[in-house]
């Protein structure tokens, strides 16, 4: 019988999978939480993130143990060797993602945007990122349609690009979406430009070891 949520340690993910909102687990382990490969995990530290769980490739997997990037770790503000708990969760299909760049960047498609979240479990507050041109550029998620639950960008999901997050905190409270009347809240006042430039560093150096 499969348990509703196992108690897992927190350890570093390969290059291949940074960026890609992937968990790699032990076959034990996700037989034991009773998820499929490509099942949604939610990862609970002192935030809640999401990630899709997929079997860990490392030779001689240690027995729950959560490979993860430096993305997700911030997202749930969990560091490497941390424990914490993971469960399986259902996703619903995003009505609409709105996003913000975190640094100055050449300007990105919606589209092309559209293309990289799908199938990859998002929800607000968290931040993402992707390739483009041959570079990994990230978004903060601000707001969702449905809010505040895990979710999966689909063909039909609305994408809409904000300015650049780190603007004075009066310019970024005034900016409405006038199609649905909703006002961009941003409310995780702890996340500063200092540490999305430690969270980028870190993604950038890491180097593949298994």
């Amino acid at each position: 019988m499969s348990q509703k949520e196992i108690s897992v340690e927190i350890q570093d993910a390969t290059e291949f999978d940074k960026g890609k909102g992937i968990a790699r687990l032990d076959v034990d382990s996700m037989r034991r939480l009773g998820i499929p490969s490509g099942g949604i995990i939610e990862i609970q530290g002192p935030r809640k993130t999401y990630a899709k769980c997929l079997q860990s490739k490392k030779k001689n997997p240690v027995l729950g143990a959560l490979d993860v990037d430096v993305l997700i770790r911030s997202n749930c503000g969990v560091e490497l060797g941390g424990r914490i708990y993971i469960k399986r969760v259902p996703v619903t299909k995003a009505r609409k993602v709105i996003l913000a760049p975190l640094e100055i960047t050449s300007f990105v498609e919606e589209s092309q945007i559209k293309d990289a979240l799908i199938t990859f479990p998002i929800v607000q507050e968290n931040n993402v990122a992707f390739e483009n041109l041959g570079e990994y550029v990230f978004f903060r998620i601000l707001e969702t349609i449905p809010p505040n639950r895990p979710l999966i960008a689909t063909s039909d999901t609305e994408i809409h690009v904000k300015d650049y997050y780190f603007l004075e905190p009066d310019k970024k409270h005034d900016d409405k979406d006038e199609e649905e009347g909703l006002e961009i809240k941003i409310t995780d006042e702890e996340f500063t430009e200092e540490e999305f430039l430690r969270i980028k560093t870190i993604f950038e150096k890491m180097d593949g070891k298994n």
